[in-house]
């Protein structure tokens, strides 16, 4: 299983898989996150396992923009599920 660590940094989310170099490659992108928040609000990310699948999901939330959810496909990657899962609504 891929561990991450996940941040945010000013105005968006960047994943890092830990490695034992305590070096990090920017792979939110290649993992299918292309949320970004960059209106000056705040915001915040959480893991949780949404689907009950025993892998560590993504929830993003941000001051005015939509909030989403992101399955972790347990490859690396992410599906963004966040209509599917009826997770879209504007921020409060």
């Amino acid at each position: 299983m891929y561990r991450f660590f996940a941040a945010m940094i000013i105005c968006g989310l960047y994943l890092h898989p830990l490695s034992a170099q305590s070096s990090f490659t920017n792979v939110t992108q290649s993992a299918g996150i292309d949320h970004m928040s960059n209106n000056g609000m705040g915001g915040g990310s959480a893991w949780f396992d949404y689907d009950l699948d025993g892998d560590e999901d993504i929830v993003m939330v941000g001051g005015i923009g939509n909030n989403r959810l992101y399955r972790n496909n347990g490859d690396g990657t992410f599906t963004d599920v966040s209509q599917a899962a009826g997770f879209i609504l504007p921020a409060s």
